[in-house]
């Protein structure tokens, strides 16, 4: 298939014999055929391709979620790893790391190994963060060696606290012995025993047990000392963080050289507790909306670096889960068709000025920043210096065309809590080159 794109922004590194076509920053024409970039130009002509014009027309390599659920093994009734892989292409994702929080869980390298075989054939390339603990406690260490050895791309406790300093400690040890990333979302247990939403005044007048900001700052500060104790080659990823304070404890710890990263979800930029009103369970996620002032200080860390990864936490539950009371309820919705859309929508607070900054980070924050965290973005350049077939995301911000409209777009998603689904959004995406699939604005 070819697109011809006119007049578009390339975010990121063009292909090396393509980069003196088009000088950064400006707008030029792009020709991609059968997922290769071929042309970069002005004027380009392409018979019989798909063109493609907008108001602000961007262009970017394919997003990588690292955080999502696809429901197999075992919670197939919520997604399937069709239906989620598809839903993923639609948000732009043509990369995505499944989370071991699986029934089985994925801790053994036998389970990685089926789920890589089952993943093949899908329109999106899939990848395993394997158990960091056994059955997810956060006491017992997983074999980690054996599962790298059977495929495993990083090692994740999922939404499991780690509650015990000695086990963080050897699991820092051992876990720095693979090379691959330890995903963990920090959380002081005790703390947040039987949260629901964030502690605040709004959870007092709604009569539901709140979950402070500290349960979060105080298990980081205990892992960033626990890092910088190690002085090792362990490299540890805060999954998600959703409080002012951690955004700055995060910053400050890279300054002193620590190997550290971290990432935001989505809805935790684009949205607050106060979205949670009238007890909207497809808003009830881990953690959980924070304050105004917090989103703020999320926007600031994607913007100055701070933050390298935004993920989907795509995490879907069915009705069973999500269509009861709101202290039943499971935590977690199904965000990855409209994740990328909802971190763009939050840059609509910002000023003109900064809009066209939060647009290169937040690409950045679903590619470079992903791809650094399991060491292939050198991998990714080269294939496409090589001119091998890549995932490609070709969207409008929306910013110069008003008001955000809502968009009837397709249910690729089995999940349940689709809170963005009819969301009023500004950005468009207007087409999404997978691995094994291509969909057109029609399709999304």
């Amino acid at each position: 298939m070819k697109i011809l794109l006119q007049q578009a922004r390339y975010h990121g590194p063009l292909p090396s014999h393509l980069r003196s076509k088009a000088p950064k920053g400006e707008r030029a024409d792009f020709l991609i055929e059968d997922g290769v970039l071929t042309k970069v130009g002005s004027g380009l002509k392409a018979p019989g391709a798909l063109v493609i014009q907008s108001k602000d027309l961007h262009l970017s390599r394919g997003f990588t979620d690292l955080y999502a659920d696809f429901g197999t093994p075992g919670y197939e009734n919520r997604e399937t790893l069709e239906s989620g892989s598809l839903a993923a292409l639609a948000g732009g994702f043509t990369r995505v790391l499944l989370q071991p929080d699986t029934r089985p869980v994925l801790q053994s390298g036998g389970e990685v190994t089926a789920l890589r075989l089952q993943s093949r054939g899908l329109p999106v390339e899939v990848r395993i963060a394997a158990a960091l603990t056994e059955e997810l406690s956060g006491e017992a260490c997983s074999d980690m060696l054996d599962l790298k050895h059977h495929g495993a791309s990083a090692f994740s406790n999922a939404n499991k606290a780690i509650p015990d300093a000695g086990t963080m400690l050897r699991l820092l040890q051992y876990g720095g012995m693979t090379g691959l990333p330890l995903m963990v979302v920090p959380c002081e247990p005790a703390l947040g025993r039987g949260a629901q939403v964030h502690e605040s005044m709004h959870s007092v007048q709604w009569g539901l047990t709140g979950w402070p900001v500290v349960a979060e700052t105080m298990a980081i500060d205990r892992d960033l000392a626990l890092l910088g104790y190690l002085k090792g080659p362990a490299h540890l990823h805060f999954s998600k963080i959703s409080g002012a304070e951690s955004v700055e404890k995060v910053r400050q710890a890279l300054a002193q050289g620590l190997r550290l990263s971290c990432g935001v979800a989505a809805h935790h930029l684009a949205s607050t507790q106060e979205d949670v009103e009238g007890f909207r369970t497809d808003f009830k996620v881990y953690p959980p909306l924070r304050s105004p002032t917090d989103r703020a200080a999320l926007m600031e860390g994607v913007l100055d670096g701070t933050i390298a990864v935004i993920c989907s936490d795509h995490q879907p539950g069915d009705s069973e889960s999500k269509d009861v009371e709101f202290p039943a309820a499971a935590f977690g919705q199904a965000g990855i068709q409209h994740a990328f859309l909802a971190a763009l929508e939050a840059g609509s607070l910002l000023d003109a000025r900064r809009r066209a900054r939060w647009v290169s980070r937040v690409v950045q924050a679903l590619t470079e920043g992903p791809e650094r965290i399991l060491g292939i973005h050198e991998q990714v350049l080269d294939s496409m210096d090589r001119g091998q077939p890549n995932g490609w995301v070709v969207f409008d911000p929306g910013y110069t065309s008003g008001a955000a409209a809502s968009h009837a777009a397709p249910r690729y998603s089995q999940g349940v809590a689709q809170a963005y689904h009819r969301s009023p959004f500004r950005g468009t995406l207007l087409a999404v080159v997978g691995p094994g699939r291509t969909l057109v604005a029609s399709e999304l």
